[in-house]
């Protein structure tokens, strides 16, 4: 059974989810605002992202008073922490591609649109199925419920299977990029908009590859 420390923690750990899945859903909103020309809608919803960005940063720096009051067994506790600072990078890696939208306003051409919402699409799905996995996931009780672990197992392989259909669309789209007419600076623009966009689901595997760490330290 949780202590109370230990309850708040996963109540925490839950809350920064919350507000990192936030910055997820900015970005996106922003991207879209950008497409369509909206600069001053993108403009606010960034505001809106960089809010939420802070609140999870907040959020995290709480998880850390927690665990260093005593919450959980201290084996466990480095392990937690590095996932929430893990987790507090996606949302720094959706604000960095929000401050990308709205600073550099990259001049994307229709016909790569589609490609760019494809990734954000499964970005935000992975982050989906790696927040259905820390929900089932708590340190000394995982391995007590056995339904739990298979369902953490699966959700983390769905997350990688998910990053590698990523990059193999982030090759093809800067390839597809880097062999039309546009310009060489636009070209370069459009591959910074890219990179910045796809970082936001490395640092979502990164997340998942934590939380695997904790799950080997149950197991032992």
């Amino acid at each position: 059974m949780f202590t109370e420390k230990e309850r708040k923690v996963k109540e925490l750990i839950d809350l920064h989810l919350e507000k990192v899945e936030s910055c997820l859903s900015c970005f996106k909103s922003c991207v879209e605002a950008s497409f369509k020309k909206n600069l001053e809608a993108a403009e606010q919803i960034h505001e809106n992202c960089d809010y939420a960005e802070s609140e999870a940063d907040i959020i995290r720096r709480k998880i850390a008073d927690s665990l260093y009051s005593g919450a959980f067994l201290p084996l466990a506790r480095k392990d937690i922490y590095m996932l929430s600072e893990a987790i507090d990078e996606i949302a720094n890696s959706a604000e960095r591609a929000s401050d990308t939208v709205v600073f550099q306003q990259p001049d994307i051409p229709s016909q790569y649109m589609k490609a760019f919402f494809e990734i954000i699409e499964k970005t935000l799905s992975m982050f989906t199925s790696f927040r259905e996995a820390v929900a089932k996931f708590m340190p000394d009780e995982t391995f007590h419920d056995y339904d739990h672990l298979p369902f953490i197992r699966q959700r983390i392989s769905a997350v990688i299977d998910m990053e590698s259909e990523i990059d193999q669309k982030e090759e093809a789209l800067i390839r597809d990029i880097f062999s039309s007419d546009l310009p060489l600076a636009q070209k370069m623009q459009l591959e910074t908009f890219l990179r910045r966009t796809t970082s936001i689901s490395d640092e979502i595997e990164d997340a998942a590859d934590r939380l695997n760490v904790l799950l080997i330290g149950e197991k032992i």
